[in-house]
């Protein structure tokens, strides 16, 4: 479903087709007339069925197939001549063609492939986080609390954020590979006018009857635009390239909506800056607390870790004492029933509110 994809495929199919076309046409030279024609018979340009190039009545690849094709219809004799300069010059351009399109075919697919891959697999990640809050906001209804929802939120919110970095990605970088396929299809289509021109050429010089025919064709040959193909894809599915799934890349957190982002389950009664007691000396080290509405304390290193990773250190204040100390700003966290590991955390409040 990839469009780069299907246009270098369809280039490639193309190419192939003009391969196919002068390996029968070689043969030709050697054979007789019947051979040739069964070399325009077998040459399917223009393409049949859905492919995305200009049709023959416009400026482009296969109008200038069907030029050639035309031509070679009015005669019959070859010149042995023809068939030499056509395997020793046209085939192995024309190999050399298609094997710079599956190079860039490669290169496109290994640049995309991996964003493609990543954004699939992150959605999934959003839709699982997505699942456990809806679970957890059941279980805030019902007294379960075993899992924090805001936590779980916090999660949603952190996975849809590299949601939108990917799919940002995605756009730059499909952005960047239309640009880089609209110069790459001027100079093929150029250098397959020349192959083509080349031997049109060696045609003209080996068949004087048919000098006015070829003449005709290389005058066609050198009118031919090179920018013209891709003028016409980009015409038609420039937009499309440019906003891959719809995409704009501006895209954000605040764009994506799903269930219980404003659930009472996930409401913050309380945050900011605090210190924490730890260390062998007992300093205070600064953190940065939450306090959601299902009693839970979660403990950061800095505001900015919200989105960014797991808190450091939680509480479930209900299986907790929280006592005052002498220092008014301070108070200590016992968990209760704690059989191993320690049980006692010291805090201080910026000030006594």
């Amino acid at each position: 479903d990839d469009l780069v994809v299907y246009r270098l495929n369809s280039w490639r199919s193309l190419v192939k087709e003009y391969t196919d076309y002068f390996e029968a046409f070689a043969s030709v030279q050697k054979a007789s007339k019947k051979a040739l024609d069964k070399a325009v018979g077998d040459f399917s340009v223009p393409l049949k069925g859905e492919h995305c190039f200009a049709g023959v009545e416009r400026d482009g690849v296969q109008q200038m197939s069907a030029q050639l094709r035309d031509m070679h219809r009015m005669y019959s004799t070859q010149y042995a001549r023809v068939d030499q300069h056509t395997e020793t010059n046209t085939l192995r351009q024309l190999d050399a063609l298609r094997s710079e399109i599956k190079d860039s075919l490669k290169e496109y697919t290994d640049h995309l492939g991996p964003i493609y891959r990543r954004l699939r697999k992150q959605a999934k990640e959003v839709e699982d986080y997505k699942e456990k809050l809806v679970h957890a906001v059941e279980a805030y209804k019902t007294w379960h609390r075993s899992h924090d929802a805001w936590l779980i939120q916090q999660q949603v919110r952190r996975e849809l954020t590299r949601q939108a970095e990917l799919e940002n990605a995605l756009v730059k970088a499909m952005r960047a590979e239309h640009q880089r396929l609209i110069r790459w299809e001027a100079s093929l289509s150029e250098r397959l006018r020349d192959v083509v021109a080349s031997t049109m050429a060696c045609e003209r010089d080996s068949l004087q009857t048919t000098l006015s025919s070829i003449g005709d064709t290389l005058g066609f040959l050198g009118r031919f635009d090179t920018h013209a193909e891709s003028r016409s894809f980009d015409e038609r599915f420039g937009s499309v390239l440019n906003a891959p799934m719809g995409l704009t890349g501006n895209s954000s957190l605040a764009d994506y909506d799903f269930m219980h982002r404003d659930s009472e389950a996930t409401t913050v009664l309380l945050e900011g800056q605090i210190e924490r007691q730890s260390g062998v000396i007992k300093r205070f080290h600064p953190e940065y607390a939450v306090l959601t509405s299902q009693g839970y304390l979660h403990c950061y290193a800095e505001q900015s870790d919200l989105l960014e990773r797991n808190p450091e250190t939680s509480f479930h204040l209900f299986d907790c004492t929280v006592s005052t100390l002498d220092d008014v700003r301070s108070f200590m966290v016992t968990i209760d029933k704690i059989k191993l590991g320690r049980s006692k955390y010291t805090f201080r409040c910026a000030d006594q509110a």
